[in-house]
């Protein structure tokens, strides 16, 4: 049977990061995922230069749909039509199509010069981007001596320029002033205007030189237990490629978050064909607190700020005050076919100030010092249609981390993953991001099993069981705990129209419950239940989504709940796009809050959480002016009906009601 399919490169990438990510009950960092997909979106994977890397980095194919593609191209050489990909053994007609707007099969871009290629890339533009609450906030209302807590503005901006392409190069800066924050021009205080700034340079696969990266990056590699930058799934109901992390390498880095990256400079070499090494370091100054010990007559750091904001006089204090450097790398080893892969990872960290927190018993075994190591060795390796994988780590004060897994295709209409996980509470490592329960890899064990069945085209069944343990204490975890959470998605695709899903995600941990009579806190079982019931419908111009989500959050005091019900009707006229939404919402308290992804502008993300009781809409406008020039308006009211003050501190806004207001403009160069 063969199938018929436009070339067309139309998507909706926020229904496409929604049905990967299938958010549940937190927020989650969409903006490495989006910037993914978008550059292949602008700059498709030619299927005829890609390895198996480069297919797994799309995490829209299973382990054994890419050994299908990867024999299929061996036995029968490069591919001459994308049509060619309906002869790929286990390729469904569905594979296909949510692959087209990413892949091209097509000449190398190599044969044409550099100058050429960065002048005429498509992916070649500047943004500006303002945002504005109308509503007054309590910091910006001045005292009777007319003084302001925020020291700047409300208005917010963004300027971001980009120059890239896939792994040929990537150029770019970004600037952006949170409302709030001052715009300052003081030169000898590497005040330009805009609070942050950040830039990079990159360039890849230049002879032996896979990658120089200038400016500010991430690093991955293996499991993320050293080098964790770059997107990750984590627990989700994509129950089987959300376990593994892809060494990707050298990561340029342009995201508006202001932590979490590395500023210097960066490398990566091939010394023989299977043999590359990358260096790196890094030198940046970051946010902190810093108090003086009087006993060891020295300032000493007390808490990290890493949320980025500079608008009072004591976050504009705790700007920029302590050093970070940074120097390590990896050596990573290949196998001919890349089925096999290991690698060994190097870390070393050097703070300006020694690290010092206040002295609390959940968090005993936190760094203190003033210079940490960690290292890790890691490994992948495919076996037919099974992929295995893990990593293990030390760091300096001889806290220790491991991590396996695996994933494996029992059929065409089975797929199984597995991971344990185990990390000791003295394990530290500062730019890790693996698999967890927890915020951080330290202070867990753990066993999670993923499974996903297809038993027609039309439907699937996702599933996971997660097993954890904090075998010490944690914030408003006053004693060791362990629980377990399990996520269950059954969905029906009747017709390329129409998608549907019920979604049920449950979890049961230890948690603190104040004793009314003694004031004292102790840990008891906290069960949570997150239900939520969708459905996709598009036709020609026009597509819906309707979902409806609630919870129930018990402990021994009692039950809670809440619940949203929100629509969206979207309409897309070619050269004017237009999104609404219109949402109720009620909830019992802000353990039930509700988190629903919202449709933004171009390269902003958008998840807030529904607490309280009341309304959300929303609509954004997005009008084509002419062939590269780009313009999004977005208005979004919450209004609600159980408070007259909204938020708390200097953010508390009188009134019922908080609005928004956002303006974009796109110019491709």
């Amino acid at each position: 049977m063969t199938f018929s399919f436009s070339q067309t490169k139309e998507i909706d990438l926020d229904k496409l990061i929604q049905d990967l990510l299938r958010q549940q009950d937190l927020p989650t960092n969409y903006e490495d995922l989006y910037d993914v997909l978008y550059q292949y979106y602008l700059t498709p994977l030619d299927l005829n230069k890609a390895d198996r890397d480069d297919l797994e980095s799309l995490y829209l194919l299973s382990t054994s749909e890419i050994n299908s593609f990867m024999e299929y191209r061996t036995k029968y050489g490069l591919l001459t039509s994308i049509y060619e990909l309906q002869a790929i053994q286990g390729w469904e007609i569905s594979t296909i199509r949510r692959l087209l707007p990413f892949i091209e099969v097509g000449e190398s871009f190599d044969k044409e010069k550099f100058l050429h290629r960065f002048l005429t890339n498509s992916n070649h533009f500047y943004v500006f981007r303002t945002d504005y609450v109308p509503q007054v906030r309590k910091g910006y209302i001045p005292d009777s001596w007319g003084n302001k807590v925020y020291q700047g503005s409300p208005l917010k901006y963004l300027v971001r320029y980009k120059n890239s392409i896939g792994r040929d190069f990537s150029l770019g800066f970004t600037m952006e002033k949170d409302a709030g924050e001052p715009m300052l021009w003081q030169p000898k205080k590497k005040e330009y205007l805009m609070d942050y700034i950040s830039f990079h340079a990159c360039v890849f696969n230049k002879g032996k030189w896979k990658a120089i990266g200038l400016g500010d990056y991430k690093l991955q590699f293996g499991q993320g237990l050293v080098f964790g930058g770059g997107f990750y799934m984590g627990k989700s109901a994509e129950t089987i490629l959300s376990v593994k992390k892809n060494s990707r390498g050298v990561l340029p880095y342009s995201s508006v978050l202001e932590s979490g990256f590395f500023r210097g400079i960066c490398f990566t070499y091939s010394l023989l064909k299977n043999i590359e090494l990358t260096g790196a370091y890094s030198n940046n100054n970051r946010d902190a607190g810093i108090r003086y010990d009087s006993l060891a007559q020295q300032e000493i750091l007390s808490s990290f700020n890493d949320y980025g904001m500079h608008r009072t006089a004591a976050e504009i204090k705790s700007k920029r005050n302590l050093n970070e450097q940074n120097i390590g790398g990896n050596i990573s080893f290949y196998s001919g076919n890349k089925k096999f892969r290991s690698g060994f990872s190097c870390l070393n960290t050097i703070y300006s100030k020694p690290v010092q927190e206040t002295d609390r018993i959940y968090n005993r075994f936190d760094f203190n010092g003033k210079a940490n190591t960690v290292l890790s060795a890691d490994y992948s390796w495919t076996v037919q249609n099974f992929n295995l994988f893990g990593e293990a780590a030390i760091s300096q004060g001889g806290g220790k981390a491991l991590l396996l897994g695996g994933i494996t295709s029992l059929s065409s209409k089975l797929d199984f993953s597995f991971l344990y996980r185990n990390y000791d509470k003295n394990f530290h490592s500062f730019y890790a991001s693996a698999f967890s329960e927890g915020t951080t890899a330290s202070n867990e064990k753990g066993s999670y099993w993923g499974l996903r069945i297809k038993p027609h085209g039309k439907w699937t069944f996702s599933a996971y069981y997660d097993y954890f343990v904090f075998p010490w204490l944690k914030y408003f975890k006053d004693s060791p705990t362990s629980g377990y959470g399990y996520l269950g998605r059954l969905q029906f695709a009747p017709s390329k129209k129409i998608s549907l899903y019920f979604q049920l995600r449950a979890e049961e941990a230890g948690k603190n419950q104040s004793d009314n009579y003694t004031n004292i806190d102790f840990t008891v079982p906290s069960r949570k239940y997150n239900y939520m019931l969708n459905m996709d419908y598009k036709s020609g111009c026009v597509s819906m989504r309707s979902r409806v989500q609630w919870s129930r959050y018990q402990q021994s005091n009692g039950a809670t709940q809440g619940f949203v019900v929100a629509q969206d009707l979207n309409f897309d006229f070619r050269k004017i796009k237009i999104s609404t939404r219109y949402a109720l919402f009620d909830t019992d308290d802000y353990d039930n809050r509700q988190y629903v992804y919202e449709k933004d502008v171009l390269y902003s993300v958008s998840f807030p959480s529904y607490y309280g009781r009341g309304s959300r809409t929303y609509f954004i406008v997005q009008l084509k002016l002419g062939k590269k020039t780009d313009f999004w308006f977005r208005y979004a009211l919450t209004s609600y009906t159980d408070r007259t003050v909204i938020s708390s501190g200097w953010d508390e806004v009188q009134g019922s009601k908080i609005s928004e207001l956002k303006f974009q403009i796109r110019r491709m160069l």
